[in-house]
Parts: C-alpha cells; structure tokens; sequence
C-alpha cells in the first residue's frame, strides 16, 4: 500500500488482495486522525530502505507485509 492509495477526503484506503484484487476499505473519523498523524509526523522519521513508496514500514524501513502485521 503506498501513500497515494489512502484518500482522506472520502475516508477510504484502496488495497489489494489475494490476486492483486483491488479492494476499498472505509475508515471512520478516529483513524482518519490517526492516519494522518502517522503520515504527516511518524512516518517521515522512519528509515526507508526500498524505492518503493511503501505508505507502513517495519523497524528496518522495508514495506510491512501481512507476515510482519
């Protein structure tokens, strides 16, 4: 997921799935807050590793997959 794939206006997240399925995912208000906290302030201090524009990093800075969740 990248960061260009959440969008904060109509509060959702588009993922894909099993397959390479696209999937969009509501988000309420509360982690509307959160997302944006983490965007603006966590996420920018956390070290990128890969070119990818990955939107959540693991400790080491590479893309969070469904194992490291």
């Amino acid at each position: 997921m990248t960061a260009a794939c959440v969008n904060f206006h109509e509060r959702c997240l588009l993922v894909y799935g099993k397959g390479r399925k696209e999937r969009i995912v509501p988000f309420g208000k509360k982690a509307e807050e959160l997302l944006e906290n983490y965007v603006e302030r966590a996420r920018p201090q956390l070290p990128k590793k890969t070119i990818e524009d990955a939107l959540f990093l693991n400790f080491r800075g590479e893309p969070l997959d469904r194992k490291g969740i």
